[in-house]
């Protein structure tokens, strides 16, 4: 058990400051897991307070669920970094840190006198992950940067949205969060092996190079074939790769015959087997030849060709098929399609069972819950500065004894 605590919590006992705006989410999963997080916030709190929906229309630094569903759990402390006496007081909280979560350049942290360096003379043990727009060094480090801008630079953006329209960047924050749970990870990481490496470490994450991480091969295609990788919307990348009219809805179809797969010949020999008309001239030796499948005159030969075949056959049906011919096929699927999948029921994944105002709710129109990870009310977010003065007192009381 972490810092040998009695609580059977995964991480009791691991303590973690967090000393960033907006990065909430990777502090957020240690305190899930039972670790002691402490915010530490400036006069008139993280950015994270003021953003919306609030409860109730209300305006005030508790009111945020944005900010009370990152922070359950957490401590808040509010700290002057302007002033010397509270600098004093973060380093005696950094010196019985195990994990600090920071957004900030080290060269800006170094002026205050509280950069990893400075840190780790005072404790050798502390793990520092600094997650910046573009990283701690190179040409673009003081760049500033949020997360249009990282999904942007990161080459997602680009390839996001529809082939006759500009790049997209989707709601909901996909760099920041992704940056922060590589931020997680990599601390936890990080602390599990000080041991080995002989003490903490200081950990760089870019949240560019997270997003360009994301683009999977985009790069590698650059590079190696000088092929610019483009968005594509809703439309077919190619010729059996897509989504497909069936017999009671449409399933998704990936058949492509990259590495040593040998999806597209899978596909064209189950339909053969099927007598479906035309089928054979898929086997012709074009049809294996990437940049003619995608010729939208191709995609839609195979179009008429597969649809034929598909529409007298269930998704489940295709499903299963395919499954069996190792193809790449899944059904798409409703909610209330995936609450009444048989495989999903045999195995006791979803519970019918639900409680409305104290009374117990069963039968077909009762709310479904997961089975294996019942949901229950953890502790509340900080009220700003809560434990403020209590941190102050017991750092006062450690100097003394």
């Amino acid at each position: 058990m972490i810092g040998g605590t009695t609580d059977n919590k995964a991480l009791a006992g691991l303590r973690v400051l967090d000393l960033t705006q907006s990065l909430g989410y990777a502090s957020k999963l240690f305190a899930d897991l039972g670790a002691d997080v402490t915010m530490v916030e400036p006069p008139g709190g993280i950015e994270a307070r003021r953003e919306g929906p609030f409860l109730g229309d209300r305006r005030d630094d508790n009111a945020s669920l944005h900010f009370q569903y990152l922070s359950a759990g957490k401590k808040s402390v509010v700290l002057d970094l302007s002033e010397e006496h509270d600098r004093a007081l973060l380093r005696g909280m950094l010196r019985n840190a195990d994990i600090v979560l920071d957004d900030r350049l080290q060269s800006a942290r170094k002026a205050d006198g509280i950069a990893y360096e400075q840190v780790s003379e005072l404790n050798p043990d502390i793990v520092w992950c600094s997650v910046t727009p573009f990283g701690q060094s190179g040409p673009r480090a003081q760049d500033a940067g949020d997360d249009m801008v990282a999904m942007a630079a990161g080459g997602m953006a680009w390839l996001t949205g529809y082939a006759d329209r500009g790049p997209l960047v989707v709601e909901g924050e996909l760099a920041v969060y992704s940056s922060a749970q590589y931020a997680a990870v990599m601390s936890m990481i990080a602390y599990l092996g000080r041991e080995a490496v002989g003490g903490g470490q200081f950990i760089d994450v870019s949240m560019q190079e997270i997003v360009a991480l994301g683009t999977e091969t985009a790069p590698q295609f650059l590079t190696l074939k000088g092929i610019e990788r483009r968005r594509l919307g809703e439309d077919e990348r190619q010729a059996g790769i897509g989504i497909y009219p069936c017999k009671d809805g449409y399933v998704l179809l990936y058949a492509a015959d990259s590495g040593l797969g040998t999806g597209w010949s899978d596909v064209v020999a189950w339909l053969r087997e099927s007598g479906v008309p035309d089928a054979a001239s898929l086997s012709e030796p074009e049809w294996f030849d990437n940049a003619f499948k995608a010729k939208s005159e191709n995609k839609a030969k195979f179009r008429v060709i597969f649809t034929a075949f598909a529409a007298t056959r269930g998704k489940q049906e295709l499903f299963e098929q395919g499954q069996a011919r190792h193809i790449a096929i899944a059904p798409i699927n409703d909610s209330r399609e995936v609450f009444n999948d048989a495989h999903l029921n045999a195995c006791g994944f979803f519970t019918r069972i639900g409680e409305i105002d104290g009374t117990e709710l069963r039968g077909p129109g009762a709310p479904y819950h997961l089975s294996q990870t019942p949901w229950a009310a953890g502790l509340r977010a900080p009220r700003l500065g809560e434990q403020t003065e209590a941190i102050r007192m017991a750092l006062a009381d450690e100097a003394m004894a």
